[in-house]
């Protein structure tokens, strides 16, 4: 329930930011509209270093042509000269994006690379235990040969039965047994290799006993007193914490360190819509700063002293942030919070917008990559949707009653989060949590309470007493764990999954900042803007449903040991082979399940129109497929065989030339069962022949029409 008098609130406090438009007074922003673009195409479009500082030159000489004020006799012209400021920060970002590759520089170790060659490198990070290895993340320092000092970035896999392993600062010397990074491995799964080359990593190695070895010489680098810090804290929490599932929550709730991290909590995280409560990001370091605030405003005259209380704060802040590790969702957080608490303090009348905007400005300088993270994109979205919305939304209901309002406050807060984010939720996740403002409205705060819990216990660890603070925050945790566990086994919890692509992200977000710019300032003009979004939107939808409708294709996954293939008919899909559809299954989640999401194959049955399945054979509208199976598999040449596609599994032999000729199969598929030294038999063999190969384990999952 609401009054008029409340309603006229709404005028005054809500709208007062809209009044004007936030570019108005915001300057970061509107050089954030030229800044990204710039990225953009110089990403895509990968345009030489002549060229960029061609254009450069040119744009710098015009707007120097107007400084100069030569400009007045042309005034017709003066359109050009304040887009010239614009022209020269697109041009700006274009080139910070092609020194931000480090494959542009001559001294990328990548250039420099032989058979043969001995590499120097130096651990960067401690190590991470999996299941076969540790993980280690390196700096290569020069290779053996090579006058010029080298650098770039590998990620190390070191097999456990190494004696010897390596640690943070460490030198090694080790041989050339670098691999790419492999891209995706299934149409629409996500693309590791992508990922990690925006990161600066394109080489893995794995490493055995004898193919390194660490030199005396030990680098102390700048992150050694940050990784100190951070396992003195994850010390502090396995002391008193010693269920494995309570201490990877505490883990990742305070400092972001997620690897002891039970798998099927994090999952019922997910489902439950509060994965950002361990994500350790704005979150985090939000609450930190809004309870530093609120408690130096009581201390007035610290309150006053603008610079004592902004070093306080941000001291606080970057304090937390190095104990965190300073991963880069941290570090992008507090450059965040840093340039919102700056601005408000030193300049009054700078606009919201516009510290975001600078944070943003900065770190793209810092990292144009940055503008494909998951995470930062979520971030400023999150904040740019509660900063936008939680007033409107706030104040267009009023409850009497106090604890109903903080609540409805929360809940508030939440929506205008995830409306903000929903479309790049969508388009990365491929769900959405169906009870996420209850769950929110309970862990949020429970999650609040626990964080500062955490932080007393690790400040005060050395008190007498404290184990019955630790005890207190650990049924905290777990009761934590258990509503989250019960709400993500709740029916309907998860609408799973939803088709995504980049083109209906953009549509989607175009559709709701036009409703939310139309509402807000109540243009009419914004909501028509809206529906020819949504036109466009439902176009795209209509296209990609036309195309699915028509779509014939067999799909032959990348499953480690197994042969695993789906026959796609329209919506429908027939499995055959060897089944990997558990919830716990790796290859499902990231294989499997990403490519019947991608070709909105929903439908499982057991046989479709136009195919004929055996044993060992089958006919697709057609085409027929046969299938060598085995280390006694042999083909029959007493009768008359013909083949289409040849799959190969299980470590099946070659026939002789003369058998394979006669076949002369249009294509030979590996499957994920054969070895890689029968896989290089295989090739050869098809490469005699001029036979297309190909082997899932080394190009991915194989794909064609039938």
């Amino acid at each position: 329930m609401y009054t008029a008098a409340f309603r006229r609130r709404l005028d005054i406090d809500g709208m007062r930011n809209w009044n004007n438009a936030p570019w108005r007074s915001a300057p970061f922003l509107r050089l954030l509209v030229s800044f990204i673009p710039g990225i953009m195409v110089g990403y895509y479009f990968r345009l030489s270093f002549i060229v960029i500082i061609s254009l450069l030159l040119v744009s710098g000489g015009i707007y120097l042509f107007h400084m100069l004020r030569l400009s007045r006799k042309f005034h017709s012209f003066q359109w050009l000269w304040g887009s010239t400021v614009y022209v020269f920060v697109f041009l700006s970002a274009i080139l910070i994006t092609y020194y931000s590759e480090v494959q542009h520089s001559d001294k990328w170790y990548g250039h420099h690379l032989s058979s043969d060659a001995l590499l120097r490198v130096s651990i960067t990070e401690p190590p991470i235990e999996k299941n076969k290895s540790y993980r280690y993340t390196a700096q290569v320092e020069s290779i053996v040969g090579v006058e010029n000092r080298l650098n770039g970035k590998l990620i190390v896999y070191v097999d456990k039965q190494v004696q010897d392993l390596p640690s943070l600062g460490d030198v090694l010397y080790l041989k050339n047994t670098l691999q790419r990074i492999p891209g995706a491995n299934s149409p629409g799964a996500f693309d590791y290799g992508l990922y990690m080359s925006r990161k600066g990593y394109y080489h893995s190695a794995w490493l055995r006993e004898g193919d390194f070895f660490i030199s005396s010489k030990r680098v102390r680098n700048t992150n050694y007193g940050l990784y100190q810090c951070r396992n003195g804290v994850l010390n502090v929490l396995s002391t008193h914490f010693k269920d494995p599932k309570i201490l990877g929550v505490a883990e990742a709730l305070l400092i972001g360190y997620k690897e002891h991290l039970d798998p099927e909590l994090k999952t019922a995280f997910t489902d439950a819509g509060v994965i950002h409560v361990i994500a350790i990001s704005g979150l985090h370091l939000g609450l930190i700063y809004v309870v530093l605030v609120f408690l130096l405003k009581k201390v007035r005259w610290v309150w006053k002293k603008v610079l004592l209380r902004t070093l306080l704060v941000l001291g606080a802040m970057w304090i937390f942030s190095l104990l965190t590790g300073a991963p880069a969702s941290v570090l992008r957080s507090a450059v965040m919070f840093s340039c919102m608490h700056i601005g408000e303090g030193f300049f009054r009348k700078s606009s919201v917008y516009n510290s975001m905007a600078a944070s943003a400005f900065v770190l793209l300088c810092y990292n144009p990559f940055f503008l494909w993270d998951p995470g930062f994109l979520l971030s400023y979205l999150a904040v740019l949707g509660i900063v936008s919305l939680q007033r409107p939304l706030f104040t267009s209901l009023y409850f009497k009653w106090k604890p109903l309002r903080m609540i409805w406050g929360l809940v508030a807060v939440s929506l205008s989060a995830q409306l903000a984010t929903l479309p790049v939720c969508l388009l990365y996740f491929k769900q959405f949590p169906n009870y996420f403002l209850i769950t929110n409205l309970i862990v949020v705060p429970l999650s609040t309470i626990i964080l500062f819990a955490e932080i007393i216990l690790v400040a005060f660890t050395w008190c007498p007493g404290i184990d019955y603070w630790a005890t207190m925050t650990q049924w905290l945790i777990h009761g934590m764990n258990q509503f989250i566990e019960f709400c993500s086994r709740m029916p309907y919890a998860l609408t799973a999954p939803v088709y995504a692509t980049v083109y209906s992200t953009w549509m989607m977000g175009a559709v709701m900042a036009s409703i939310a710019w139309g509402v807000l300032r109540r243009q009419k003009k914004a909501i028509g803007l809206a529906a020819i979004f949504a036109m466009l939107f439902s176009a795209g939808y209509l296209f990609e449903t036309f195309n699915r409708i028509h779509q014939r294709k067999i799909l032959v996954y990348n499953t480690p040991g197994r042969t695993t293939m789906d026959i796609l008919y329209n919506n429908r899909f027939v499995c055959i082979g060897d089944s990997v559809e558990t919830q716990t299954s790796s290859a499902y989640e990231y294989l499997v399940l990403p490519a019947r999401i991608h070709y909105r194959a929903s439908k499982r049955v057991n046989t479709l129109p136009g195919i004929m399945l055996q044993p060992e054979a089958m006919s697709l509208a057609g085409k027929r497929w046969i299938r060598l199976n085995g280390k006694n598999a042999r083909l029959n040449m007493d009768m008359p065989v013909s083949a289409d596609v040849l799959l190969v599994s299980r470590q099946a032999p070659v026939p002789d030339e003369e058998m394979l000729a006669t076949l002369r199969p249009q294509q030979v598929v590996l499957d994920a069962t054969n070895s890689l030294w029968k896989i290089e038999e295989w090739k050869k063999a098809c490469e005699k022949l001029l036979l297309p190969c190909h082997s899932v384990t080394q190009n991915g999952t194989f794909s064609a029409n039938w």
